[in-house]
């Protein structure tokens, strides 16, 4: 897997960590979080002048990376959609009866959502709208389920005979007693989502 910080690593600790995301490097960096976050996206693509001179949020630096596959055209998406429909749904889908060509889906696990992305079912850098990429959403939930949290995810398939076939991501949630601590990052995490419930008993994001 590529390391956005390569130049780091390698330099400033002697071997390449495979960082997935910014949260990562800045674990492993030992620069500044400013001078690591900068270095992070200089290494993905963007330019110097683009990159905030003050230390911007998590969740910003999320919005300005770019994507390594932007569109439903560059991923290699798996079109096997029987598959695809019943690790989500649990069961075929008739697409005939789908107005819009797409279905919605709500309550998908960790394991349903890391099993369409090791099927490429769904694009691990993709993002909808001003949401995080989904792989970051997913490391978030994943590090959540370790603390004793359940997050799942909200999204929609896409008609498989449409020429934009895939699977989409645009939402996150969590049931049962949630800590200030892990709404503060929540919070940090969907800033900029469209619908975002905070409460101390259920957390939810949704981008438009």
């Amino acid at each position: 897997m590529y390391c956005p910080m390569q130049l780091d690593c390698k330099i400033m600790t002697g071997q390449i960590h495979n960082c997935p995301n910014v949260s990562e490097c800045l674990r492993n960096s030992p620069l500044q979080r400013r001078s690591a976050m900068q270095l992070y996206f200089q290494n993905l693509g963007v330019q110097p002048e683009e990159v905030e001179t003050r230390t911007p949020s998590y969740s910003r630096l999320c919005v300005l990376a770019p994507l390594t596959a932007p569109g439903p055209l560059s991923f290699p998406y798996n079109r096997d959609y029987s598959t695809r429909d019943r690790i989500i749904f649990g069961s075929p889908v008739n697409w005939d009866e789908q107005l819009g060509g797409i279905k919605h889906f709500c309550d998908l696990s960790i394991a349903q959502l890391a099993e369409l992305i090791d099927g490429e079912f769904v694009n691990p850098n993709s993002r909808h709208n001003l949401s995080p990429p989904i792989a970051t959403l997913l490391e978030f939930a994943r590090n959540g389920e370790t603390r004793g949290f359940e997050f799942t995810f909200e999204g929609y398939a896409v008609h498989p005979s449409r020429e934009d076939y895939r699977t989409s991501i645009d939402g996150i949630g969590c049931e049962g007693t949630c800590p200030p601590s892990l709404i503060a990052e929540f919070r940090e995490l969907t800033r900029h989502a469209d619908e975002l419930t905070l409460q101390s008993h259920h957390l939810r994001a949704w981008w438009d």
